[in-house]
């Protein structure tokens, strides 16, 4: 980790121990070596019903019942806005995630005298993770970062089939409790939980 404050450092805690109190069972994070110029690397693996992508030019949807992303959280947080990513060739199908992988997470927002109206990890995790089970709640139409899945994605809502699950199968209660029983769904290995490198910005 880099040259970092403690006032960052508990403020990194915090979050990370409430996206863990967030989530289910099906959703499992790692900590990562950070990359240079990062404070840490969080990777999420949801095991969720969902859709990928393989390669920029993709936009056959594929189906899956599990899929990851990084969180890297740079130097400058809480100011700076954080980074999410899925592999390029194993990325999200959808309007909020550009062709390298990247993940839109709309504006980011830091006021230190006014912090209630402040942006954090959690809701950005939260929207990923809604996003992932396409839930129609945080998809961006209006400012797409894959236009070629606008179709695809508005098809799928207008005759039910998204969201792909129920919000309890990823996330809990406030009292940590899940909001209701999760679905089961058959346990599938990872093949590989290595980090992918950085997508290419453009």
């Amino acid at each position: 980790m880099s040259n970092i404050s403690e006032d960052v450092v508990e403020a990194l805690a915090n979050e990370f121990r409430d996206i863990k109190e967030m989530v289910t069972e099906n959703v499992r994070i790692t900590r990562r070596k950070a990359p240079e110029g990062s404070y840490c690397l969080w990777q999420f693996d949801v095991h969720a019903p969902t859709y990928y992508l393989e390669g920029e030019k993709d936009t056959n949807a594929k189906s899956t019942e599990n899929i990851s992303f990084w969180l890297d959280v740079k130097e400058g947080y809480p100011r700076s806005k954080p980074y999410v990513y899925f592999k390029p060739d194993f990325r999200l199908a959808g309007a909020n995630t550009f062709r390298n992988g990247t993940e839109c997470i709309d504006e980011w927002k830091y006021d230190e005298v006014h912090a209630s109206g402040n942006s954090s990890l959690v809701t950005t995790v939260r929207k990923t993770i809604k996003d992932i089970i396409h839930d129609p709640s945080v998809a961006r139409f209006d400012s797409p970062a894959n236009r070629d899945m606008i179709n695809w994605q508005k098809t799928n809502i207008d005759n039910h089939s998204f969201p792909t699950c129920s919000l309890s199968h990823v996330f809990k209660m406030d009292d940590g409790t899940a909001i209701n029983e999760p679905p089961e769904l058959p346990t599938k290995k990872a093949t590989n939980n290595n980090p992918p490198a950085l997508p290419i910005r453009k």
